[in-house]
């Protein structure tokens, strides 16, 4: 059971970071990112651009649409603790580029309003109608969102006129958001008119943020994973193994009365397999739990369990059930009778 729990775990770890970390950012709606020459993601570099290049842009062939993308990491703190976030302003007539979900509050905010994730509102203790700080404004925390925790930080949400006081950014955007009717070729206009900067697909802009979580975290969480099938398939055999060798009597008992090799196989099969079907059952759900659990008070748990996880998790115990009864079966197959009868 436990193994089973650790297996789900640590996938469903593996399977959270590589989908979830940048689910806002997928969201944003985008067929180009346009950022300062060197810029290529949210996280390790930074971008400024004149606003007035949006025009220039707009003119551009197959160009369909250019909107402003202004956000950067920032901190706020209270009387113990800092905390980081990812301030992006945003329109919320329109909603365009808000957060993904609401998990209470409206999404309707003024220019004196934030919305702040849940991962945040949690560790930071923060509810609705609480004021926050952010570069000398009060903003009152008006809604409560969920789908922005990127591990390092969480997204958090202000009308686009605040976030130009917060981040004093009164003529300058950090990207620009381009759709187009043909982006690849849009992409080639764009870049041989502004050579000085950096014109990315959406896809590119995404695999650069999760650069650093795909090249440093997920291989280990996957070394991780590996070591916790090994572990459990060594566990689930030499269990399985003591449980048939504790019951080799009984066994020679039925080999005495008549019963063949493929009756014991059977018997010992049946027994090991509906263990692991027990087994991947009781964890899966304890999987459910802890991850929810886990999720609550550490925000950088982030996981995703899904029925293609759920289904490679119950294939691998049934073979850890099968591997693990091969060995004792073999040892039944030369079990002689007549020592059953010894005392």
């Amino acid at each position: 059971m436990n193994k089973k729990l650790l297996i789900l775990i640590i996938g469903g770890l593996y399977r959270g970071w590589q989908t979830k970390l940048t689910a806002y950012l997928e969201s944003v709606d985008a067929e180009l990112w346009v950022g300062q020459a060197g810029s290529a993601d949210t996280t390790h570099s930074m971008s400024f651009l004149p606003a007035s290049l949006a025009q220039s842009m707009s003119q551009t062939r197959g160009v369909t649409g250019v909107d402003e993308f202004m956000g950067r990491q920032i901190m706020i703190s209270d009387s113990a603790n800092e905390y980081r976030l990812f301030l992006v302003g945003f329109d919320s007539a329109a909603g365009q580029n808000g957060p993904l979900d609401m998990e209470s509050g409206t999404a309707d905010i003024n220019d004196g309003q934030i919305i702040i994730d849940q991962a945040l509102a949690r560790k930071a203790g923060y509810r609705l109608g609480d004021i926050i700080s952010l570069a000398g404004q009060s903003m009152t925390v008006a809604g409560i969102s969920r789908g922005g925790n990127s591990l390092i930080y969480q997204y958090a949400f202000v009308t686009k006129n605040a976030v130009r006081k917060i981040l004093q950014m009164d003529a300058l955007v950090n990207y620009f958001l381009i759709n187009s009717s043909d982006p690849a070729a849009t992409k080639t206009t764009l870049s041989q008119r502004f050579p000085e900067l950096n014109i990315m697909t959406k896809q590119q802009f995404i695999d650069n943020n999760k650069a650093l979580v795909t090249e440093t975290f997920l291989p280990i969480v996957g070394v991780l994973f590996v070591i916790a099938f090994l572990i459990g398939s060594a566990i689930v055999g030499l269990t399985i193994y003591t449980a048939t060798i504790e019951k080799s009597r009984e066994y020679g008992v039925l080999k005495a009365i008549g019963g063949s090799n493929g009756l014991l196989y059977r018997v010992v099969l049946e027994q090991s397999f509906l263990a692991g079907v027990i087994g991947f059952l009781v964890g899966l759900g304890l999987s459910f739990i802890v991850s929810a659990l886990a999720n609550r008070f550490v925000s950088g748990f982030i996981t995703s369990i899904g029925w293609a996880d759920v289904g490679f998790v119950l294939a691998v115990a049934l073979v850890m059930s099968l591997t693990a009864a091969w060995i004792p079966t073999r040892r039944l197959a030369h079990l002689d009778p007549a020592l059953v009868f010894k005392s």
